[in-house]
Order: structure tokens, then C-alpha cells, then sequence
């Protein structure tokens, strides 16, 4: 039970460092616009399951930028402290 929480824990710092970065990654980007520059991944347009009674619509989407990616790296080392 302590792994599975320490487990969510580490979903939650990683998750609030990238959101954290990737906004001040925007604000800065005029600044020093390297912190922009990122990959995406996803599915685009998502994937549609239609039966007759029933339809499902499965879809993600990820956008890091390099200033996320160094917030989750920021929020690792925090977390392993």
C-alpha cells in the first residue's frame, strides 16, 4: 500500500512540475525562446469505437516543451529529497 502511494505521489510532482515549467516555459518563451521548443504525442484525430447503441472515443495528447521536461526533472529530485 505505501509503494502504490508513493507511486501516485511521484505521478502528482512529476505532473505539477511539467504543468509548472510548460507555463512558465509560455511566459519566458519571448524571453529566451528555446524553453518553446518541444515534441507532441497523441492520438490526433482520436481513435472512434461506433456500435449501433453505443460509441466510445479513445484520445490522448501530450505537448512537452523543454521547459516542462526540466520542471518534472526539478520535481524528481524534490521528490527523491
Amino acid at each position: 500500500m505505501k509503494k502504490v502511494q508513493g507511486g501516485m505521489v511521484l505521478f502528482l510532482y512529476l505532473l505539477v512540475g511539467g504543468f509548472i515549467g510548460s507555463v512558465l516555459g509560455e511566459v519566458l518563451s519571448s524571453v529566451i525562446p528555446i524553453l518553446k521548443e518541444g515534441i507532441s504525442l497523441g492520438l490526433n484525430p482520436p481513435a472512434q469505437l461506433n456500435l449501433w447503441f453505443l460509441g466510445i472515443t479513445f484520445g490522448f495528447y501530450i505537448k512537452l516543451n523543454l521547459a516542462g521536461a526540466l520542471g518534472m526533472a526539478v520535481a524528481l529530485v524534490s521528490w527523491r529529497r
